[in-house]
């Protein structure tokens, strides 16, 4: 607060949105006993800085709308705070599916981003920090992001936005939303130490991460042990030689390489085992009738790191799997005739390669010069031509060299990942915030143990209603389909762990998402939040707004034999316009037999709220059905008339 006589909580700035029509309060920080005032249109408030230096004012919204001005004063300074708007403000948390900006989905929404217009919709990023053995009362920054400014609107949450899109659409009051979800964080960072504190099993780490020397020490020595492994990794590597790498030099004989087909994982090959360097390189030419301006690089993923060169300029870089490699070319870099791309690939733990099912190719805005088509002929097998656009495939033989090898990099110590340490920073602070309800997407690094899970997400909702509101409505989102393409086996069992989350709704006021055929097998951040985000906010206008809608999918209620019938039938409830099958993927359902064997049934019919399953075998008992019970149900068969597919499920036969 240095100037300064007083400091707004960092929500509290230009371009907020607080819930309408509600006692809200609005608090700050000063030197005790510090008196202040605010004041809004013709309304005065007045508060004192308490014992901590904290003062709060209690105010009435007013009814949708804006803009609001709000000045808050002590006895030798003020602060104006411009762009308010009374609306409906959600939180919006979890790990990184929640986190995921627009940004990054990209590829689904294409050219519609230039149409996304919503001066009312805002999302507050809570910058990401932690804490141990005590509370944050403020935020280190943050800002006010408006859905009409393209550059905030990449950085907001892709499935919040979405989510807010539609309640804007329909209500068309302004929607705030205050997101903070941080990327690979377990569902106990989100949970205060006293909650944590009856599982037993996080009180060492939490006493281990109050030292603050020792958290100082791991993530110092951390930072020293990746700085020496990549350093080694430089000064091994044979491809690295010379101002341009000599491995992405345009002249380099690479004839005596080896040969790899991309995409594909290293998973029963030579590089397996392998970690350090591998160096791909791959000739290719482009037609003179294809225009070079305005050209994408797409590598689709790959496991772990790469830096790419194109005609031994390099055009992009990622540092870890998960993001998309899109890599745009300047211009003068792509040419007519023979180019040479190089990847230099690194794999610093686990299995590698380049994960199959995503485009590695080169993609174009216009194909031949004005508008003729006359160079068709002229296109080689591997080139396509689609609405305008060329595509220029890059898969298939490349060419390899090892670069150097390495042993496996250590495991770091992510402290954002360790319990109650988000909960005391970046959540504690917002516990006197006025919300309309909450959104919670969560759950892929808790998928090994989803029993515990089940407790943690029933002790979350308990402590956001607390703290938020004892009825606050919960929305969140079912785990999609995945087949991790970083394991040659996925190990957990998200089947398992979706059905945990389908449990969740017996607890009153929440509502799930189901994402099974909205996700991407291959793709642990599926880019399709738009579709994620409008199935949030049919629950919100359910239950919240009172629309006449249908908000979820098929649920299935319950399950029998009747004596002496080869059929299993089960009930579902949320069957607005019927149930629907949209395929024959009878091999989702499946029922138990006496000797404890699933087997796949053989034909299904549904009938108004029902779907009738043929059982495997004759004159047989079954005690239990289950449907789309593995990692990757892409496919499910079972909708209802809204559109809205049935959750997976596990249950008893009557």
């Amino acid at each position: 607060m240095a100037g300064k006589d007083f400091e707004m909580f960092a929500c509290f700035k230009d371009g907020v949105i607080l819930q309408r029509e509600s006692d809200v309060k609005i608090w700050g920080f000063a030197k005790k006993g510090a008196h202040l005032t605010l004041e809004y249109g013709e309304k005065r408030y007045e508060a004192e800085a308490d014992e901590t230096g904290e003062f709060v004012f209690d105010i009435k919204t007013g009814k949708a709308g804006g803009p609001h001005h709000m000045k808050i004063s002590s006895e030798n300074y003020s602060e104006d705070i411009k762009d308010i708007w009374f609306g409906d403000v959600y939180i919006a948390s979890g790990q990184s599916n929640m986190e995921l900006p627009i940004e990054r989905t990209i590829d689904h929404i294409g050219e519609g981003i230039d149409d996304i217009d919503y001066p009312l919709i805002r999302e507050f990023r809570v910058p990401e920090q932690i804490r141990f053995g005590g509370y944050d009362r403020q935020f280190c920054g943050g800002k006010w992001l408006n859905a009409s400014d393209k550059n905030d609107l990449l950085n907001m949450s892709a499935a919040a936005f979405h989510f807010a899109e539609q309640i804007f659409l329909s209500e068309g009051v302004p929607v705030g939303i205050i997101n903070n979800s941080i990327g690979g964080t377990p569902i106990e960072a989100h949970l205060p130490e006293e909650v944590l504190a009856k599982y037993k099993i996080y009180d060492d780490e939490i006493k281990r991460c109050c030292d603050k020397e020792y958290v100082k020490k791991v993530q110092e020595n951390d930072a020293a042990c990746m700085d020496r492994w990549y350093k080694k990794l430089d000064d091994k590597d044979a491809g690295m030689e010379g101002k341009t790498p000599v491995y992405a030099e345009v002249s380099y004989d690479d004839s005596d390489w080896k040969s790899f087909n991309v995409p594909a994982m290293f998973y029963n090959t030579a590089l397996k085992d392998f970690h350090g360097s591998v160096w791909f390189r791959k000739e290719f030419d482009i037609p003179e009738d294809f225009l070079l301006d305005d050209v994408m690089l797409r590598l689709g993923a790959v496991i772990d790191a790469d830096r790419v060169y194109l005609n031994g300029r390099q055009v992009g870089a990622t540092e870890y799997m998960y993001p998309p490699r899109r890599y745009p070319l300047g211009s003068g870099i792509l040419k007519h005739g023979r180019n040479v791309i190089a990847i230099r690939l690194i794999i610093n733990r686990g299995t590698g390669g380049f994960v199959k099912g995503k485009k590695y190719c080169l993609q174009g805005k216009d194909y031949i010069y004005e508008g003729s088509y006359a160079g068709k002929a002229h296109m080689p097998d591997d080139a396509d031509v689609s609405n305008g656009r060329w595509e220029f495939d890059l898969s298939g033989e490349w060419k390899y060299e090892i670069g150097a090898e390495m042993e496996v990099l250590p495991l770091m110590t992510f402290f954002q990942y360790k319990p109650s340490g988000l909960y005391n920073s970046m959540m504690k602070p917002l516990e006197r915030y006025k919300f309309k309800g909450g959104l919670w997407y969560q759950g892929e690094s808790n998928a090994a143990d989803p029993l515990r899970y089940a407790s943690l997400t029933r002790d979350l909702i308990a402590c956001w209603r607390k703290w938020f509101g004892k009825d606050l409505p919960f929305f969140f989102v079912q785990l999609p389909q995945f087949d991790d393409p970083s394991q040659e086996k996925m190990r957990d069992k998200w089947y398992e762990f979706r059905e945990i989350q389908r449990q969740t709704l017996k607890i009153k006021n929440t509502a799930m998402a189901v994402a099974i055929d909205i996700g991407e097998s291959n793709d642990l951040h599926p880019q399709n939040k738009e579709t994620v985000g409008k199935r949030l906010a049919l629950a919100a206008l359910k239950m919240i707004y009172g629309k006449d809608v249908e908000y979820s999918g098929p649920v299935a209620e319950r399950a029998y034999q009747k004596s002496g019938e080869n059929t299993v039938t089960v009930e579902f409830s949320h069957c607005e316009g019927g149930i629907k099958t949209v395929n024959d993927n009878y091999g989702y359902f499946e029922l138990e037999n006496e000797a404890g064997e699933w087997l796949k049934v053989t034909g299904y019919r549904e009938k108004d709220n029902k779907i009738i399953l043929d059982c495997p075998k004759e004159d047989s008992k079954y005690g239990k059905v289950r449907y789309a019970w593995f990692n990757d149900p892409c496919r499910p068969p079972v909708y209802n008339g809204a559109g809205l597919p049935a959750s997976p499920f596990i249950m008893g036969i009557a």
